[in-house]
């Protein structure tokens, strides 16, 4: 089942309560500005397939450029709009430029930086079975309802949740619940609000007290604490794997010479059930091996026709998005290719960065070098190329 969503991530409020005139999404947590928390969860999600960034007109360079630095390794496209008068506002100009309005979408405040990928991995299930569902968190505390600084009432907290974001909803009946409050004239606190007066049912998920929102200046100073126990908890609950490979093919005439994804301009090609780059598959086989998932033949059997003359870099993408799945991340892949000829040298940068965008990667944690064997065996004697690779991957056991 595709579980695709678009976000709006909400980036043009004000700094009124923080007692400042500038935008607090742009406030530094731990050196870094706050919306950079966020985004970056987003973009680990595979889900993930549209990000809409509401703001300021005169912050949209400056907030273009975080993404741009933020999303190098990843393939997920960015919508810049300008934000309105109130939340509501620019919310329902985000919503204005969803590509699929047949699909879903999260709306997350750029303000709350603590949100977690289980998380929002929670409620996508939830929202794609029921249309509208929040994140929030029980009430703690005692309620009182207070007119001209006298209790009039104690309100029963057990029924009260603490709402959050972000909110999910199929991007029809949000559209349709914005359209009606504007044709109302109705300005709601949230976006569920505007969805519950539809008289649609919205699903509670339980949420992290942690994911709080960057309101006031003690709210910076939890914020910090928050993200440090985060950062802490990150490290102590992920265990590393080191997986390598090793492939040859050999050299015919009458066939292309791909390797890295690259074509290389010589008189003979690999042999092989797919395109034969052989430098992929050796990293495709350490990328299994270290997650233990067996090697490439069994992940694509050469008995199988769907893989006859397969782009090789359509099966890394492939496995990488398994990797991923079963929450894997790739730190680094140094790779080898053992040729007589042709020369690799003048193509090694162009399939670093091949390898490093299929892996969804910075370039600069790929290494591919290039060897001969001295004329020595079946490489010496051009008979065949080979490659070996080995990979350092980490598991969230979270």
């Amino acid at each position: 089942m595709n579980k695709d969503y678009e976000l709006i991530l909400l980036a043009a409020g004000h700094g009124k309560r923080m007692g400042i005139s500038g935008n607090k999404v742009l406030l530094p947590l731990l050196d870094e500005p706050l919306i950079v928390y966020p985004l970056r969860t987003f973009l680990k999600d595979n889900n993930c397939c549209h990000i809409i960034i509401v703001a300021k007109k005169d912050e949209i360079p400056l907030l273009k450029e975080l993404a741009k630095k933020e999303s190098v390794s990843t393939t997920i496209p960015f919508t810049f709009v300008e934000g309105g008068a109130e939340r509501q506002d620019s919310v329902n100009y985000g919503l204005r430029k969803l590509e699929n309005i047949k699909g879903f979408v999260m709306i997350h405040d750029g303000a709350r930086p603590f949100v977690e990928s289980h998380l929002i991995e929670g409620l996508n299930e939830v929202v794609h079975q029921t249309k509208a569902a929040i994140l929030g968190v029980p009430v703690k505390d005692t309620i009182k309802k207070v007119e001209n600084k006298l209790v009039v009432e104690t309100i029963v907290r057990s029924a009260l949740w603490q709402v959050q974001t972000p909110q999910a909803f199929s991007s029809q009946l949000i559209l349709k619940a914005h359209k009606t409050a504007r044709i109302e004239n109705f300005l709601g606190t949230d976006d569920a609000s505007l969805v519950e007066r539809l008289g649609e049912k919205v699903v509670m998920v339980p949420s992290s007290y942690d994911n709080i929102k960057i309101t006031t200046p003690e709210d910076l100073i939890v914020g910090e604490a928050i993200l440090k126990h985060q950062q802490k908890s990150q490290k102590e609950n992920k265990m590393q794997r080191v997986g390598q490979g090793y492939d040859t093919h050999q050299l015919v005439e009458g066939r292309l010479c791909i390797i890295g994804g690259v074509e290389l301009p010589f008189e003979k090609g690999l042999v092989g059930h797919s395109d034969a780059d052989v430098l992929i598959h050796a990293i495709i086989d350490a990328l299994l091996g270290a997650a233990g998932k067996g090697d490439i033949g069994q992940l694509f059997p050469d008995t199988d026709l769907a893989f006859k003359d397969a782009n090789s870099r359509e099966l890394l993408q492939q496995v990488y998005k398994q990797l991923i799945g079963e929450k894997f991340s790739i730190i680094n892949i140094d790779a080898t290719i053992l040729a007589e000829k042709p020369k690799m040298q003048p193509y090694l940068k162009e399939m670093q960065k091949n390898i490093a965008f299929d892996c969804q990667m910075d370039t600069e944690r790929v290494n591919v070098k290039a060897t001969t064997s001295e004329k020595m065996g079946f490489v010496g004697r051009q008979e065949g190329i080979a490659a070996m690779a080995i990979c350092l991957i980490e598991k969230n056991t979270i």
